[in-house]
């Protein structure tokens, strides 16, 4: 997909509202995930959640209403980011700097393109994955 050094392929995105912040999309993501993470997921909607939750289903602001209201939510929480709620904790607690410097990047890209950027780093996940397997096996047969 990059024929160019990722420099340049970058280099040409343009910082808007859109993609300074995180998209409306991966913040009602998120928060829909902190919201249930110390909760058993509703079985007449467990499905549906868990794709709101991994991305596969689409997150309008239609859902995100019933959602909060079903659910015992705060109006508008769903869409806030994490400064502006009072004592909200960012979803991002866990990860690193490195992680979070590919989320911001990711999510300036469309759809499409984050698919098929997933799609290549899992390629190049597998094949590192294989290389080492191919290694670690080389090394027990010279010790055998």
């Amino acid at each position: 997909m990059f024929n160019k050094p990722l420099s340049q392929v970058f280099a040409c995105l343009v910082i808007t509202k859109d993609n300074y912040h995180m998209q409306k999309k991966e913040i009602r993501r998120l928060r829909l995930k902190e919201w249930f993470k110390d909760k058993t997921l509703p079985p007449k909607e467990k499905s549906y959640l868990s794709q709101l939750m991994s991305g596969r289903a689409s997150f309008g602001e239609k859902a995100a209403r019933r959602i909060e209201q079903t659910y015992g939510m705060p109006e508008g929480y769903l869409d806030a980011e994490y400064a502006e709620q009072p004592g909200g904790s960012p979803p991002h607690a866990g990860l690193t700097s490195n992680q979070l410097e590919l989320l911001q990047i990711f999510s300036a890209f469309p759809e499409d393109e984050q698919r098929q950027i997933i799609s290549e780093l899992k390629q190049k996940k597998e094949s590192m994955e294989d290389l080492i397997a191919r290694w670690i096996a080389a090394q027990k047969c010279r010790r055998a």
